[in-house]
């Protein structure tokens, strides 16, 4: 699951490093099975499969949860371009939970961009690095550094649209970063909850001696206009 979420991260990086930049990039989403459990039905769904309905419905979440326990769904998939449709039961676990055994998330499908690209393999999973990698490929594509120089550092999902969205782990990076000399770091701002990024991060750094700065986001937009902002435009045409 690690390693989907990761590949999907890289995705949507591109998709948003390059689509921010004056390059194009082709694409679409998919909705995809990345997670199975030993209570799905045998030689069913697999890992890795494209669901394209639910009972001929394409809001397949809606159409998921709309299902009575043991009660039966017909799914229709690809896998690997080739349809196949079966017939699952919603099943009652002893907790009491009405489930098909399988968890579908939408991910993203790059077809073809006039950037050329290469994806190193890597030992990290997970999908919190999605704003530094946009960040990092608007950067390659635009004609002046937008860091100003300095060391940045961040954390956060990317989605489609530019959002940003939470992670978990946020002391340990705060901690991490401010240990390599980092100058920024951008923290997802979703909520004034306690709990949420940037005041736990806002915590962390208050224990610290460090002159590193953290700047909240919720779009990669926040981050852009403040590297703007701060360098005077270092990266505009």
């Amino acid at each position: 699951m690690g390693s989907i979420y990761k590949n999907d991260s890289l995705a949507r990086s591109l998709i948003v490093g390059i689509g921010k930049s004056t390059h194009q990039i082709d694409y679409e989403t998919v909705d995809m099975v990345y997670l199975t459990y030993n209570y799905l039905q045998e030689d069913t769904i697999e890992l890795g499969d494209i669901v394209l309905s639910v009972n001929g419905n394409t809001d397949i979440y809606t159409e998921t949860a709309s299902v009575a326990c043991n009660e039966t769904a017909i799914f229709d998939i690809l896998r690997d371009d080739e349809p196949f449709t079966y017939t699952i039961t919603k099943q009652e676990l002893p907790s009491g939970t009405c489930v098909f055994g399988l968890q579908i998330k939408n991910f993203a499908e790059i077809f073809s961009s006039d950037v050329e690209y290469t994806l190193h393999p890597t030992l990290t999973g997970g999908s919190s690095g999605g704003l530094m990698q946009s960040l990092y490929v608007f950067n390659q594509l635009t004609p002046h550094d937008i860091t100003g120089g300095l060391k940045i550092a961040g954390t956060g999902t990317i989605d489609i649209d530019g959002s940003v969205g939470a992670i978990g782990g946020i002391e340990q990076k705060i901690i991490t970063s401010s240990l390599n000399g980092i100058d920024v770091f951008f923290a997802p701002h979703l909520s004034d909850s306690e709990y949420d990024n940037y005041m736990v991060a806002m915590k962390v750094l208050e224990t610290l001696q460090t002159d590193m700065v953290i700047i909240p986001v919720t779009t990669i937009d926040d981050a852009l206009t403040y590297l703007e902002s701060r360098f005077g435009g270092a990266f505009s045409e």
